[in-house]
């Protein structure tokens, strides 16, 4: 039940000796390192551990455990040798006497959670000199809780809170902001439609001085949390300036000539009445150059004169305009022809009997520059981002074909595991793996994928007819159209395609053909082609070492159970099939029939005409019995002459027929050996069958053997059934 809970758990859990030796890892153990729970159990768990890691932290990791446990990162090594970043907790395990008997660790991998504080630690260098340099009371802060995760000077020095006084607490726990109903506007707002402009907004400093800003917001995504951007521009003076309004007219233009800020005045004919200093820096014109003369005229963008000339009978009349007691960003002509984004704050003063436009404009043409510069830091991390993404995913595909090819036994089961790889990777393009074939005369295709053609042409080739096997380095193609397309494109060549050549140890095992689909955009598969371009070198290497592996494993496989002369099964083969098939002939009950064979008077034939000769024989003989049997039955040279067959399926009567078959033909073999013709040749044959003469594989073949004998006892050239 332990062991069971053990293995549910998703961490990675080892338990080990005192000695550090594995005792057991559960299933997410061996998903995290690659390895089997065979390659582990025995080994010490150091096997893991990257040489990365400094060595006071190894070395403390025991000691600790044994006085109670042990918790920290780590750097270790997955088998494919690639480095992740862990947090391991470590405990004793103690018996009933109190001493500790095992040590028991779990792992969790970090790597993504490392990687995602490493981008983190990016974005804020390329938005930080920004953020912190605008002139605006700018803060960031959770969505989810609504708490400040960073403000910028401006804020501590306009606020008195220090960002240590800010960091992890809300506005109104803060005290920054002391309306709760006016907090949860500004969120239902945010979450609904993820940005706030230019809200009025009462806020506290430190000291319980009261601020009047234009809040600002927008919702950022950033390592799948949401974030809020705020911008508070503090419009405290200016709000002072509108309430001085209803003072004497020498208050007033004493206070707006100090002001920051433009103010204008406007008469109820659309003429300059007031203009301040501000005014006249901001927008080049002085005083005099502008009182009495028309105001859209000068400022007003093209376009946006005859509209504002439209509005202005109505607002002669009320007072009352669209623009009216509201904050506007708009666009305004300075002297010199150039546009600059403003604030604008209007409103409506009614003296002397008429109505007069008071407007209070800001260049935020800065706070536009930060915007920008915070708004090109998001996208450069976005991209990053999607950057990262892929080049994950690509090492996730490249790792799972690796395990697969080192899983393949045979070099026909690479095809299949390449296919399905490299379309998994590049999925707007269609391809083929060609290995080289045994006489290393041709490149033939074991395996296509995306429509890729069937003609034999683009299937069979020599490897002189690929400029990549010809250069011995990856060729990439875009509108081959100027001469320079392989040989092996016999038809148009496609647009954009690519060949990998697969070299290990200087030998050429291979190509990798990809090409552009025919219903594929040119500019979609050339930008598939440069992806495919910067991993092709660890793509290449990855299929020749997987590849030559395989060809290796296959070659050793047949040498293993192959007669090296005469091509057939050796004696250990046979055994194995043998009894393979006596228990699958038991389950279906079906009959199984055992020959063995001997070739007649051979010593006295290797006497006359030597042991080449001999050989010569033995491998003709192979090659009939080959050519005599079927794919299902199994022929071996069970020893020196001697050959032994099994006929799976085969009952006793009809395998006789065929042994007699066998026999005949044999006597028509005819053998030649250094110009002469070597014979004639016969064999004894001794039947037997299951489950007629035993149920056990020595008791059939010993039959056999026993009727082999008799055979031979009673002249040779002859078929002899088992008693």
């Amino acid at each position: 039940m332990f062991a069971h809970a053990l293995q549910s758990m998703q961490g990675a859990v080892s338990i080990t000796d005192l000695e550090d030796n594995v005792l057991f890892v559960n299933q997410a153990f061996c998903d995290l390192y690659g390895y089997s729970e065979d390659d582990l159990l025995g080994r010490p768990i150091t096997m893991v551990r990257s040489p990365h890691n400094p060595p006071e932290i190894t070395e403390a990791i025991l000691p600790a455990t044994l006085r109670g446990g042990w918790e920290g990162e780590l750097w270790n090594r997955r088998r494919d040798g690639t480095d992740i970043r862990i947090l391991l907790k470590t405990s004793p395990v103690r018996d009933e006497a109190g001493q500790t008997i095992a040590l028991v660790g779990v792992a969790t991998d970090i790597t993504r959670h490392k990687r995602h504080e490493d981008l983190l630690r990016r974005s804020e260098e390329m938005y930080s000199k920004a953020f912190h340099s605008s002139p605006a009371i700018g803060a960031i802060l959770s969505l989810r809780d609504y708490r400040y995760v960073e403000v910028n000077t401006a804020f501590e020095e306009r606020t008195g809170f220090s960002r240590a006084q800010a960091l992890w607490r809300t506005p109104i726990e803060l005290g920054f902001q002391r309306d709760p109903a006016c907090m949860e506007r500004v969120m239902a707002g945010l979450r609904h439609e993820g940005r706030i402009r230019n809200l009025e907004t009462r806020f506290y400093t430190k000291a319980g001085g009261v601020l009047t800003g234009l809040l600002s917001a927008e919702v950022v995504e950033f390592g799948g949390e949401s974030y809020v951007v705020t911008a508070i521009e503090d419009i405290t003076e200016r709000k002072h300036a509108e309430e001085a309004l209803g003072e004497t007219h020498e208050q007033l233009a004493a206070l707006s000539m100090a002001a920051r800020d433009a103010i204008i005045m406007m008469d109820d004919e659309g003429r300059v009445s007031f203009w301040n200093t501000a005014a006249e820096r901001m927008f080049g014109y002085s005083q005099s150059e502008v009182l009495g003369k028309d105001l859209h005229g000068l400022l007003a963008p093209p376009g946006y004169v005859e509209k504002a000339r439209q509005a202005l009978p109505s607002w002669r009349q009320s007072g009352q305009g669209n623009a009216i007691g509201k904050t506007l960003e708009l666009l305004a002509r300075c002297k010199d022809g150039v546009t600059v984004p403003v604030e604008l704050s209007l409103s409506s003063s009614h003296w002397k009997g008429r109505w007069n436009a008071v407007g209070i404009i800001r260049d935020i043409s800065e706070r536009h520059r930060a915007e920008d510069e915070v708004r090109e830091a998001h996208a450069k991390l976005s991209r990053l981002v999607v950057e990262l993404e892929k080049r994950d995913f690509q090492n996730s595909v490249l790792s799972e074909m690796r395990q697969l090819l080192q899983a393949c036994s045979t070099t026909e089961e690479t095809g299949p595991v390449v296919a399905h790889s490299v379309s998994k990777l590049f999925p707007d393009l269609q391809g083929a793996l060609l290995l080289l074939s045994p006489s290393k005369t041709d490149l033939e295709a074991v395996v296509r994928w995306g429509g890729f053609p069937d003609d034999a042409a683009e299937n069979v080739f020599a490897p002189e007819a690929c400029w990549g096997l010809r250069r011995g380095v990856p060729w990439f193609a875009e509108d081959p159209g100027d001469g320079l397309a392989c040989p092996h494109l016999k038809q148009t060549p496609p647009p954009v395609y690519a060949c990998l050549p697969l070299v290990a140890n200087t030998e050429v095992l291979g190509l990798l053909h990809v090409r552009q689909k025919p219903a594929a955009r040119k500019d979609d598969a050339r930008r598939v082609l440069g992806d495919l371009e910067e991993i092709s070198r660890m793509l290449c290497e990855l299929l020749s070492l997987s590849i030559a592996n395989v060809q290796l494993r296959e070659t050793l496989s047949h040498q293993s159970i192959r007669d090296p002369l005469t091509g057939l099964f050796n004696r250990r083969y046979f055994e194995e099939a043998l009894q393979r098939e006596l228990a699958r002939a038991s389950r279906n009950g079906q009959p199984v029939t055992v020959v063995m064979a001997d070739v007649d008077q051979f010593k006295q034939f290797n006497d006359r005409h030597g042991h080449a000769a001999g050989d010569t024989v033995l491998a003709g003989l192979a090659g009939l019995l080959n050519t005599n049997i079927r794919d299902t039955d199994v022929a071996c040279r069970y020893g020196g002459e001697e050959f032994a067959l099994v006929l799976a399926e085969l009952n006793l009567e009809n395998g006789v027929k065929r042994v007699e078959k066998l026999r005949q033909a044999v006597k028509t073999l005819t053998v030649t050996c250094g110009g002469r013709q070597l014979g004639p040749v016969t064999l004894s044959f001794g039947v037997a069958a299951y489950p007629e003469h035993g149920t056990k594989p020595e008791e059939v073949l010993g039959a056999a053997d026993t009727a082999l004998y008799t055979a031979k006892r009673l002249g040779r050239d002859r078929v002899v059934v088992a008693p």
